[in-house]
Order: structure tokens, then C-alpha cells, then sequence
């Protein structure tokens, strides 16, 4: 089993067991938990958390913190892990996608849905287009 992780205080979770299932991102001992419970072979992790000219830079330096939290539990646990950039599981499982955050993020749920024949929240969509794009 496959999970795909979109980090961050509102990110999600995906994974397929027959079915695809997705859950908005838990606190960092529910990840454990989860992991525990789930068991997955692997995981993949968006490549996210480094700080963007004009952004707060508090807030990246938290975000960039939970990232590293996330990846010290996979390797604490023993669980393999790869990352992949935004841009690259974007473009190669949707094409071309709009600039506009927004609209692009609709544009992914909607890509998702028709993937997987289900509805799915724009939050979780991330995770599971990950998870789709890792080929689950």
C-alpha cells in the first residue's frame, strides 16, 4: 500500500486498499497512529516547505518544520519514503494547469473526480492526485 501525503496543518492524506480513501491531515501523533494502523509499504510526500520571497517568513520556517517532522516519523518508523515537487506530479498527471491558484486547485479536484469516480474535497485533492500519480 501506497499513501500520499500532502503536508501541512491543512493538508490530507490518500491511499487505495481497493477503495481510495483520503482524510485531512492529523496532528503529528495521529500520523503515527495512522501509519500504524495503515501500515503502507511506502509513501510519498509533496516536496513543500521552503520559504517564498514575500511570504511571512514565520510561517514558512513552521511549515518547513512540519515537513521535517513528517519525514523524521517515516524514518523513524522505518517506512520508505520518496518526495516529489508540486510541479512535477502536477504537470505529468494533468497537463497543463492554470497559473491562478484558485483555478488551479478546482482544475485538480475536478481531474481527481473523474479519476476516481468520487466526489472529493479541494483540501484532500492534492494528496490523492499524488497518490494517483504515483500510479495507485
Amino acid at each position: 500500500m501506497i499513501i500520499a501525503i500532502d503536508p501541512g496543518k491543512t493538508g490530507a492524506l490518500a491511499w487505495y486498499d481497493g477503495e481510495y480513501h483520503d482524510e485531512n491531515m492529523p496532528t503529528l501523533h495521529g500520523l503515527v497512529s495512522r501509519l500504524r494502523e495503515l501500515d503502507p509499504d511506502m509513501v510519498v510526500v509533496e516536496k513543500v516547505g521552503f520559504h517564498v520571497a514575500g511570504n511571512n517568513a514565520s510561517a514558512s520556517a513552521k511549515f518547513a518544520r512540519h515537513v521535517g517532522e513528517i519525514r523524521g516519523v517515516l524514518a523513524a518508523m522505518g517506512i520508505p519514503f520518496e518526495e516529489v515537487r508540486p510541479q512535477q506530479w502536477q504537470k505529468e498527471l494533468c497537463g497543463s494547469l492554470p497559473k491562478d491558484k484558485g483555478e488551479r486547485k478546482k482544475a485538480i479536484q475536478a481531474f481527481v473526480e473523474s479519476r476516481i469516480g468520487a466526489t472529493i474535497t479541494q483540501r484532500n485533492a492534492d494528496a490523492m492526485g499524488i497518490l494517483l500519480w504515483k500510479g495507485a
